[in-house]
């Protein structure tokens, strides 16, 4: 757990400029607007509809042919609750968008998986009258490691989202900046939103990255449901950060980190703040009463927040965080490491 006091006052400095800053968003024509607003419709809805019923999202959301493709993929690795647990923590990377398709990255950080999309118009038949939507017609569905081509592709990311060394915050933002960064670095200048050539995605070692971390969450949402007490536990903090009640933030986060952190995220709208639901629980390794929650929006999965709890009254730590800053967050991480060093 990183609980240095150096460390966090470092952190929180380097914090207060990213709650206080605005991402610098490049202009865009009213024409790519529409665009783009058309292509996040269709991606959110496979977003939250696979998040309730997977089955039902693909046959309605893909063509028939990247449907065989999905079942042939996901048919015999994940069962259901995996894929539901999948697409509710996934956000979307912004791809090339014209006026009749869209790529687009729908990357689960607590999976360190990636689901490529190249969707294009569709006519279809609804209430015996024709439109057009959106579908996905082809896609690559891999791991974070192969797809960011990293040197050491075996390395056992599963295990460290399974057990990291407390809060897991640092670890899921840099590897979504990594990830960001090298989808930005394919995709973000290219204007014809055609699915690249990702080999990586059919390696042994993707498959098998991505089937042990659906492993890794499915045993941590299991071990939280089977646990009466920290069930509720958990439950009790969602309902605090729900509510925004300053105090009892203050009252179950009183360091003067955590008063910092939960002062901006109480500032979030109400209709923001009551989709906060736990998704990760990691107990204390020693078998003590030290254990962290992650919770993340299931409306804007973009968002997510850490309780570390049982470190006694005054070392009990509340953190929220973009994932869309998360190159920001992890400089900030970094600065704060290099002031503890001093």
């Amino acid at each position: 757990m990183i609980c240095c006091k150096r460390f966090l006052t470092a952190l929180a400095v380097g914090l207060a400029c990213w709650l206080g800053a605005e991402a610098a968003e490049p202009e865009k024509t009213d024409e790519e607007i529409d665009f783009e607003v058309d292509a996040v419709l269709t991606e959110s809805e496979l977003c939250s509809q696979g998040a309730l019923a997977p089955e039902v999202a693909v046959k309605a959301l893909f063509t028939d042919d990247a449907a065989r493709k999905w079942y042939a993929i996901t048919k015999d690795n994940f069962s259901e609750e995996q894929l539901r647990d999948f697409f509710c923590g996934v956000f979307i990377l912004r791809g090339p968008v014209s006026k009749d398709g869209s790529i687009a990255g729908l990357y689960n950080p607590w999976w360190d998986t990636i689901l490529i999309t190249e969707s294009y118009q569709s006519v279809v038949a609804t209430g015996g009258e024709t439109g057009k939507i959106r579908k996905v017609g082809d896609f690559v569905f891999m791991s974070g490691a192969a797809f960011r081509e990293d040197k050491d592709a075996d390395a056992a990311v599963a295990e460290k989202l399974a057990s990291p060394d407390g809060s897991p915050s640092k670890l899921v933002l840099e590897l979504t900046a990594r990830t960001q960064k090298k989808f930005d670095a394919m995709y973000g200048k290219i204007k014809t939103p055609l699915l690249l050539d990702h080999p990586a995605a059919n390696t042994a070692s993707s498959k098998k990255q991505v089937i042990s971390c659906a492993a890794v969450r499915l045993k941590m949402t299991q071990t939280l449901l089977n646990n009466k007490v920290r069930y509720e536990d958990a439950w009790s903090v969602a309902k605090v950060l729900r509510t925004g009640d300053r105090d009892m933030f203050d009252l179950i986060f009183p360091s003067e980190f955590g008063t910092m952190m939960s002062r901006t995220f109480c500032r979030l709208p109400k209709v923001i703040r009551e989709d906060f639901e736990p998704y990760g629980y990691y107990p204390d390794k020693k078998g003590g009463k030290a254990r962290v929650y992650v919770f993340i929006n299931t409306a804007f999965p973009r968002l997510f927040a850490v309780a570390s709890l049982g470190l006694g009254s005054d070392n009990n730590t509340f953190e929220w965080y973009d994932f869309y800053r998360s190159d920001e967050l992890v400089q900030a991480f970094e600065k704060a490491e290099r002031e503890e060093k001093k």
